[in-house]
């Protein structure tokens, strides 16, 4: 019987180093909703070489740690052919599946859809009124009834803006009745002042470094289809913004394992995860910080990251012991 993931589960899972990762599979997207935070739009960059995707899903699903796969992007569901490949190589593993979608795709839903349906261990239906000029509210209930009736748990992932999140609950009820929280899940999210979303969520408050939390996404790394690798799902650092340290890109696929590896487990990282601003911004190299405000837990992460490639040797040796304590 096939393994599903309730939101929880995905959420205590992402907090587990290792655990999880998401594989961004396209920087393509038809709906052009006017948050985007990746800036995707239906004539952005795409799979090119399927081949190469196909080894680096291959190592990535290696690791013995790795139990679940995201698939994100853009619209993952444009990539027929990328898509139907690394669902088949990463539950091929083993591991468990989540694709994120938009239901752009839903008009009707293809058999090829539904295979890749009835292999997810759940999927995240993304909804709110900044996509209504791209998806219908009939498309986002067929997807919903067609990730359900394939068996997989339907997660809708709604931004907290106006009538949204109401319109979120009233689907899955409308759907699903009285079963509903049997077979879906609503995930309530912010608003991200990145790509286009900068143009829409334009005041943000600022936070001292004892009000920022630790960063539990740092525990679920990105590896997108062109070798783009980042430690966090950050969509800043992986439309190319933010320290160099924090996105390399590799060459070959057989570099994944290591690359992850250094970029989860850096010192810097390890802090930020673990024991969060406030602890970083105590020791020598980072006390600047402590003075100042910042928009985000991200922004203090960029500034911190910035800040570690003028370490001295002994601030980076006391950075490296406080990373060990801290896990």
């Amino acid at each position: 019987m096939r393994t599903t993931l309730t939101l929880q589960e995905l959420i205590e899972w992402r907090r587990v180093p290792g655990r999880t990762a998401l594989l961004y599979l396209t920087d393509r997207c038809p709906v052009g909703c006017a948050h985007c935070s990746v800036d995707a739009s239906g004539s952005s960059p795409r799979v090119a070489d399927h081949m190469g995707l196909d080894h680096l899903v291959r190592e990535l699903v290696a690791s013995p740690d790795l139990r679940s796969v995201g698939i994100s992007g853009g619209e993952p569901f444009v990539e027929r052919r990328a898509l139907t490949s690394a669902v088949g190589i990463i539950t091929d593993a083993g591991k468990l599946v989540v694709p994120y979608t938009s239901a752009a795709w839903s008009r009707t839903v293809p058999s090829w859809i539904r295979r890749v349906l009835e292999r997810s261990a759940a999927v995240v239906l993304s909804t709110d009124t900044f996509h209504d000029a791209g998806v219908t509210q009939r498309q986002v209930r067929v997807a919903a009834e067609a990730i359900v009736n394939a068996g997989a748990r339907l997660i809708v992932q709604v931004v907290d803006v106006g009538e949204s999140v109401r319109r979120a609950v009233d689907l899955v009820v409308d759907c699903f009745g009285e079963a509903s929280s049997d077979v879906a899940d609503v995930h309530v999210v912010p608003l991200i002042g990145v790509g286009r979303g900068a143009d829409v969520l334009t005041v943000q408050r600022r936070h001292t470094v004892d009000q920022l939390p630790p960063c539990r996404a740092a525990a679920s790394p990105v590896i997108a289809y062109d070798g783009r690798v980042t430690p966090c799902c950050n969509e800043a650092l992986i439309n190319g913004e933010g320290p160099v340290t924090l996105r390399p890109r590799i060459a070959d696929a057989a570099e994944l394992p290591h690359v992850v590896r250094a970029v989860t487990s850096a010192p810097l990282i390890s802090m930020m995860r673990t024991a969060g601003p406030a602890a970083v911004a105590s020791l020598p190299g980072f006390t600047d910080l402590a003075a100042r405000s910042h928009r985000s837990l991200c922004d203090f992460c960029w500034q911190a990251h910035e800040r570690s490639t003028t370490l001295t040797d002994e601030e980076e040796r006391v950075l490296r012991a406080a990373a060990l304590i801290a896990r």
